[in-house]
């Protein structure tokens, strides 16, 4: 008798990544290596939803490539091209990949706000959602905020980044003023 093969899911893994750091690759790595998931699929966001201002997508979507460069996670730049919400972010994939089966993974502090996303009943029946702690066991004490305010205080933050994402903070002058990209400065919705 044969057996049916269940297909690996693919992890979508949102997020400002602004910039990505070590505590990404470490949960990345979790999720890999734990958690049973075939691929990771970081999807940088175009615009934050709560209008948070962020390096140029260019420059998040290049740091996100070069740090995860060795693992089995691929970067998709979609948002830029959709509207913005989770809803058709996951429409999308889910038309163009019919043969994947996908599931969202989110920091924890974000599912009690999943019912305010648009059309989330209608979302939580498209794909299975898996929440996560922000643990210390993964991010420690790196975090976005932290990096971009050393930074910008000139100080170093290379021991929450890949040296190759660093040398492109360093080549770009990402986070050296309190000046943020103008292409932020537009809103989405989840």
């Amino acid at each position: 008798m044969l057996k049916s093969h269940k297909p690996t899911p693919i992890a979508i893994l949102g997020g400002t990544f602004d910039p990505p750091h070590l505590g990404h690759s470490r949960f990345v790595d979790y999720l890999l290596t734990q958690e049973g998931f075939s691929e990771v699929w970081i999807v940088p966001v175009y615009h934050h939803p709560y209008q948070k201002k962020s390096a140029a997508f260019v420059d998040r979507i290049a740091m996100c490539r070069l740090n995860f460069l060795q693992k089995r996670a691929l970067v998709l730049d979609v948002e830029k091209a959709l509207s913005g919400y989770t809803i058709d972010l996951i429409t999308h994939l889910k038309r163009q990949f019919p043969e994947n089966h996908f599931a969202f993974v989110a920091g924890e502090d974000l599912q009690p706000d999943v019912p305010n996303w648009k059309n989330s009943v209608e979302l939580l029946k498209l794909i299975p959602f898996k929440f996560y702690p922000r643990s210390h066991e993964w991010f420690g004490e790196d975090s976005s905020t932290v990096i971009r305010e050393a930074i910008a205080q000139g100080k170093s933050a290379k021991e929450y980044l890949m040296p190759v994402v660093e040398e492109y903070i360093i080549r770009k002058k990402l986070y050296c003023h309190s000046e943020r990209s103008e292409e932020s400065s537009i809103s989405i919705k989840k």
